[in-house]
């Protein structure tokens, strides 16, 4: 699974940002291909409980999960 933040920085045009963990570090990149993550269910819910600091910081549309 993946984690997706779309509209990213209020711009209304479907760009995609997603989740990537390495370690102990997490940030979002826009290459899916790059994120490299694949999420744990548990772990996809955890990021999800997190969406409205995420959204908000990134000023984004809104947070999706994306099966691989």
């Amino acid at each position: 699974m993946k984690v997706a933040i779309v509209n990213l920085y209020g711009i209304k045009n479907g760009d995609k940002a997603y989740y990537r963990k390495l370690g102990l570090c997490y940030d979002f990149v826009s290459d899916k291909t790059i994120s490299e993550t694949e999420l744990t269910e548990a772990e996809a819910i955890n990021v999800l409980n997190h969406k409205d600091y995420y959204l908000k910081m990134y000023s984004a549309e809104k947070m999706v999960i994306e099966n691989a």
